[in-house]
């Protein structure tokens, strides 16, 4: 006897794995919101989150598009692009973006606040940074 999955089966699977990956994002949603805000302490270990103002020792970095002294920028250029496309007589209209250039760079920083100050090196983290240009271009527009 052979067992052939139909759409049954094909079904109870799928919504088995969509079951398991919400338990999953919700304990990651649930381990966020629940982290304390660490002050700048020596003896940290382990997942933190820290708040304060970044301080650098040598030179800064110079973002690419905005040229600010910062320790951490990443920027992405875009196309929106579109196009008809027609098939046995009906005409479809799509269109999308499509990432034409891109680019990150991190210094190490010292965090500072008011117990202290501690020295982060980024890679690997998940910084939050200020948005300093956000901007959509037109072809007539110095930018693009």
């Amino acid at each position: 006897m052979s067992f052939t999955p139909n759409a049954h089966w094909i079904g109870w699977v799928l919504a088995l794995l969509c079951l398991l990956a919400a338990y999953r994002n919700g304990r990651r949603r649930w381990l966020i919101e629940k982290l304390p805000t660490s002050k700048t302490n020596p003896g940290l270990t382990g997942l933190v989150e820290m708040k304060g103002t970044a301080e650098l020792d040598g030179p800064p970095l110079c973002s690419h598009l905005t040229r600010q002294p910062c320790f951490h920028y990443k920027w992405v250029v875009e196309e929106k692009w579109s196009c008809l496309t027609t098939e046995d007589g009906s005409i479809t209209r799509e269109h999308g973006w499509q990432k034409l250039d891109g680019g990150e760079e991190r210094i190490p920083f010292r965090l500072k606040d008011d117990q202290g100050t501690i020295r982060v090196c980024p890679d690997g983290a998940k910084l939050e940074p200020v948005v300093f240009l956000q901007k959509i271009c037109k072809k007539n527009d110095p930018l693009y």
